[in-house]
């Protein structure tokens, strides 16, 4: 919708000629000297510059515009000059056009065409069939908006006015695309452009490129329409046409608005305005107003949203302009939806399909369709619901336009979800994710930027971490080497002290032991030949186990590290006490993983009138256990928040489908699964507090008036291959009439071994646990459930077997 007002803005802009103030200038200069000189009054050139001094002069001050024009006109009729004349009158239109005044610009126009048509002035008639098409179009009359600038672009290609053509086709793709006619939009907008490129005319390859810009914004393709912007955007600077900046402005903030980047669209918005004020350009002003309010709609600032709006109104009913009036009523529309003022969102949403209808603005009726499709199932009348989703949805397929039918996918699978008909709701939820994917991850620069710093960052640090790890070796290496020299120095020393003593005590003996000392020398000197080369190997050895324990240790380090940022991944979908405690102040959990991740996971969410909790023990434990677990959650929030399903057995029912959709193989066997006890605490119409429950495989264990209850879950578990297809899961409600203490709880806790005879701790000893501290603060229940795991593993000089969860909550109905 966003789009249809730039569009809109830049066929109003594109039929005018943008001037640099040089050319004003220049003008003014020639016009001066022609009124030095002798009746110049009745001299045609100074007649016809002071025609094109007028015109020049719309987009700096229409003012002048309108006293220059009906100057010219006065002195070309008491000069009886017919062309002048004519241009004279058409510059009059155009001031009533810039003003917003179309009846008054028609007239004007409509006074000149038989004049020219008169003299046969061809340039002067092509020009005038162009500007009454742009009235045609304020009025939303396309029949008569085509049939004019058909009409312009004959007469153009008649005489070869190349310029003329470049207008004509871009008005003309301009029109395409208002229909949704978006393949002959771009081709009409190409040509115009090659044109505008073949002759040097800045201002229209401006044009031009700022239009193909739109036509990619609306197919989803941003790279493509940023790349079209800013080359617009950089000629428009060059020749300071600051209605054509303005314009482009508005498409780069469509474009971030569209990814989410408010802060970037809203800077780009002001300036536009800032500059559309300036100039007095009524219709950008209309057009800022109505994006600016979109980016507050989006940051939830829905009051200044509808200020913006309805200011945005107001210049569009003043100006007669039934496009924008009716994009404005159905912005509004969105408004009150999210406000859910669900009658003044049917009322403007109804009024603005009518304008749709009547303009046959295939885009908008589609969007409106899916508007009060989304009101109807708020108001839970699923069935006018589905139908204008449905009606919507076709007509956003056969214009191509992927954002619409993104949005009307997602509204389909809600409807269906609400109607219990799930396979059809996971089809048009698969194609919103699709699409949403697709159009999100077409823009990529961002990420890439981000991506290259990080790895030049990471490869910077490998570097300096290679670096030092030379070092440490070189030291080692030398620590080894002085080692080495120090201890053959010892060896050596020693050797030559024995050898020393011997000659010494053998001095008298000499000749007769000379035989024998040289044979004891020799033998020295070979063990001390064989040290070194055992001490070599023994080197070398060290070296080989120490090198070997440093890559077990890396290695070590590596998986403990991911572990541990698997750890940080999990713990961040985990709801926080506090979170809990926010709804459930008497409260615990009691979350013990057996390794560093767990295959148990808890969850929390709280959606209108509904506060669903979940304790899930997934297959398996550690790390297969922990991808489960973020598949678990993540299918939890799918059906949940995107599907708002909140009935517990509906929420279980549909669970085995999307689990299926995750893990199956090439066989379509899941053979993963999860248990799971889930409730869901809310308010009936007479105020009563209720709770539902549903579970596989795991129970709910509460305490009401001092009694201790079980109510047993259905034994089928969620996704395993023994899972029954058409099985459905069972609902029990509890009317919270009284105060009660009620626990979720994995089999963790029960299945650990332990104890003086080292079995099993046991569901009912489990069970006798829960009912003697039921009374205790919640808190302190935590610890003792906790100590008493604790002192049970100790006891048997067990290790923890496999993952516990216990999550306990009191409602004192106070």
């Amino acid at each position: 919708m966003k789009i249809l007002i730039t569009t809109f803005l830049l066929i109003f802009l594109s039929f005018f000629s943008f001037a640099q103030k040089q050319e004003i200038d220049s003008l003014k200069n020639v016009i001066s000297d022609f009124e030095n000189s002798k009746n110049f009054e009745t001299n045609l050139n100074y007649l016809d510059a002071l025609n094109l001094l007028s015109y020049k002069y719309y987009a700096f001050s229409p003012d002048t515009m309108l006293i220059l024009a009906k100057k010219s006109r006065k002195l070309c009729e008491q000069a009886n000059y017919e062309i002048g004349k004519i241009e004279a009158i058409r510059n009059i239109g155009i001031y009533f056009d810039v003003e917003g005044d179309f009846p008054q610009a028609l007239k004007y126009f409509q006074e000149a065409m038989p004049l020219a048509q008169k003299i046969d002035y061809k340039k002067g008639i092509g020009r005038l069939y162009n500007n009454i098409a742009l009235i045609y179009e304020m009025e939303g009359k396309y029949d008569l908006v085509l049939e004019n600038h058909f009409k312009s672009l004959k007469i153009k290609e008649e005489i070869g006015d190349k310029e003329g053509i470049a207008a004509s086709l871009n008005n003309i793709a301009s029109i395409y695309n208002s229909q949704a006619n978006y393949a002959q939009a771009l081709t009409h907008y190409f040509k115009s452009l090659g044109i505008c490129q073949e002759i040097g005319d800045k201002k229209g390859i401006a044009t031009a490129l700022n239009n193909i810009a739109i036509i990619y914004k609306i197919q989803g393709n941003y790279p493509e329409a940023l790349e079209y912007y800013f080359k617009s955007l950089k000629i428009d600077e060059q020749i300071e046409n600051k209605q054509g900046i303005a314009a482009t402005l508005i498409g780069i903030a469509i474009v971030y608005y569209d990814q989410d980047k408010y802060t970037e669209s809203l800077e780009n918005q002001f300036k536009s305005l800032k500059i559309n004020e300036e100039i007095g350009n009524k219709q950008g002003i209309a057009a800022n107003w109505t994006d600016i309010a979109n980016v507050y709609k989006e940051q939830g600032e829905y009051k200044i949203a509808l200020e913006n709006l309805f200011k945005s109104l107001k210049i569009k009913e003043e100006m007669g302009n039934k496009q924008g009036i009716n994009i404005s009523l159905n912005h509004i529309a969105d408004i009150y939806e999210l406000q859910e003022k669900h009658d003044l969102a049917l009322d403007y949403y109804s009024q603005s399909l009518t304008i749709s209808l009547n303009l046959g603005d295939q885009s908008l009726i589609s969007s409106n369709k899916n508007g009060l499709a989304r009101v109807y199932f708020s108001l839970k009348n699923y069935a006018k619901a589905l139908s204008y989703a449905q009606e919507g949805l076709h007509l956003a397929r056969k214009i191509g336009e992927k954002e619409t039918i993104k949005n009307i996918s997602h509204t389909l699978s809600k409807i269906y979800a609400a109607t219990d008909k799930y396979k059809e709701a996971f089809f048009y939820y698969q194609e919103f994710k699709t699409l949403s994917d697709s159009l999100y991850n077409q823009n990529t620069d961002e990420k890439i930027i981000k991506l290259q710093a990080e790895y030049k960052y990471d490869k910077k640090l490998a570097a300096m971490q290679i670096e030092q790890t030379k070092k440490d070796l070189e030291t080692e290496k030398e620590l080894q080497k002085n080692t080495f020299i120090r201890n053959g120095f010892i060896v050596g020393f020693l050797a030559m002290s024995i050898i020393v003593f011997i000659i010494f005590r053998n001095l008298q003996k000499q000749k007769k032991a000379k035989e024998l000392l040289q044979d004891r020398n020799n033998e020295i000197l070979q063990k001390n030949d064989e040290i070194i080369e055992t001490n070599e190997e023994l080197k070398q050895a060290n070296d080989k186990i120490h090198e070997a324990f440093k890559i077990v240790h890396e290695k070590n380090e590596e998986i403990t590290a991911s572990i541990n940022y698997a750890l940080r991944i999990q713990n961040a979908i985990l709801p926080t006490s506090t979170q809990i405690q926010q709804y459930f102040p008497e409260s615990f959990v009691l979350y013990k993983p057996k390794d560093i991740v767990s295959g148990d996971f808890y969850w929390f969410t709280e959606k209108g009138n509904h506060k669903i909790i979940a304790v899930v023990d997934c297959t398996g434990h550690g790390v297969s256990g922990a991808f489960m677990t973020i598949i678990g959650n993540n299918i939890l929030n799918q059906i949940v928040n995107d599907y708002e399903v909140y009935s517990p057995e509906k929420i279980l029912n549909l669970m085995p489908l999307l689990l299926k959709k995750h893990l199956s193989n090439s066989n379509g066997i899941v053979k993963d699964g999860m248990d799971i006890s889930i409730i869901s605490i809310s308010e009936t119409p007479n105020g009563i507090l209720k709770l539902e429950y549903a579970g596989a495989m795991n129970p709910l264990y509460y305490v009401q008036n001092q009694v201790f209850k079980e109510i047993k879950a259905d034994k089928m578990p969620i996704g395993e291959m023994n899972h029954k297809e058409n099985f459905e899961y069972q609902k029990h409600e509890i009317l919270l009439e009284n105060p009660i203490t009620f626990y979720l709880c994995s089999d963790g806790f029960q299945d650990q071994f332990g104890g003086v005879k080292n079995k099993k701790f046991m569901v009912s000893s489990l069970k006798k646990l829960l009912f003697e501290i039921s009374e205790k603060p919640m808190e302190e229940q935590g610890e003792i459930l906790e100590n008493t795991l604790n002192h049970w593993i100790s006891e048997g000089k067990e290790t923890q077997v496999d993952d516990v969860v216990i999550l306990g909550i009191r409602i004192n109905l106070k």
